[in-house]
């Protein structure tokens, strides 16, 4: 991957598969998927004890990003998103994509139908172990997950599962953000509600890289466009896994973040431009 590959020489870049996607485990709790998401990603930086780090994410990974600032502010030294997703009717839209259609697939013909869908036939090729973990589930059960986590997609939001007060909580916390602003016309990435999440947050926002906002114009289907961006047709969608801008633009983000903290006097170990904060008394205590 270009992304790592570029800033791996000067930084220990770590890539991680979220549970139910790419190659790890499937997991069907939470009452949100970016909570499972989250907690997943907080179990990692403890156990690979690499205290407060930077969380990068494009899109839904962006949603972790957030997340995981709100719900663990002591793990995040700083967040980075881009491709931020929210707005329109964009929420909803991507609720019945991710997990709607599912829900009714299993209601009415049960989990051998659900795995034979691309999405979760790709999950079971990936990791075998999965096709147990599949099929052993009640479709009852599955479905239940899958509209809890759909209904949890709101476009009301200001980014997808993050609130106005939200957006106010990570700024309140410290905790510094950089955003990459959005789209004038992309549907899903929206400029105007990325300007909107870098005022709440007090985040630094990065002007629209060129070639950021390419179309997509290509006859592939989107399974094969989400789910394989390396293909040459699903050029636009690179951005998804890399954007040939954004790892300069990273870069300066965190030697900024880094020459602040320098000169407010915090060491490495420190998540907050607020020195007063500790792992005790920064807010929202969101943890389960």
């Amino acid at each position: 991957m270009l992304f790592r590959s570029k800033l791996s020489a000067k930084y220990r870049v770590i890539t991680w598969d979220r549970a139910n996607l790419g190659r790890a485990d499937l997991v069907f709790k939470g009452a949100r998927d970016v909570d499972l998401w989250s907690d997943q990603l907080a179990g990692l930086i403890d156990n690979l004890k690499l205290g407060p780090s930077y969380v990068i994410g494009a899109s839904s990974g962006g949603r972790v990003a957030y997340t995981t600032a709100l719900r663990y502010p002591d793990h995040t030294r700083g967040i980075f998103t881009y491709l931020t997703t929210g707005g329109g009717t964009i929420g909803e839209s991507l609720a019945k994509q991710y997990y709607f259609d599912y829900a009714d697939l299993a209601d009415k013909d049960g989990m051998a139908a659900v795995a034979k869908t691309p999405f979760w036939s790709e999950r079971i090729a990936l990791n075998p172990a999965n096709a147990e973990k599949l099929m052993s589930i009640d479709p009852k059960e599955f479905s239940r997950v899958m509209r809890r986590w759909g209904k949890a997609m709101r476009s009301s939001d200001v980014v997808i599962g993050i609130t106005s007060d939200e957006c106010r909580q990570i700024k309140a916390n410290g905790t510094p953000v950089g955003i990459t602003q959005g789209c004038a016309e992309a549907p899903q990435h929206r400029r105007d509600r990325s300007e909107m999440y870098a005022q709440l947050t007090g985040a630094t926002l990065i002007p629209t890289p060129m070639g950021y906002c390419e179309e997509a114009n290509t006859a592939a289907s989107y399974e094969k466009l989400i789910t394989h961006a390396e293909v040459p047709e699903s050029k636009p969608f690179r951005a998804y896994e890399m954007l040939a801008a954004i790892p300069g633009v990273l870069d300066d983000f965190i030697q900024k973040t880094e020459a602040r903290y320098k000169e407010l006097g915090l060491g490495a170990d420190a998540f907050s431009f607020l020195p007063q904060n500790t792992p005790k008394n920064v807010g929202p205590a969101y943890r389960q």
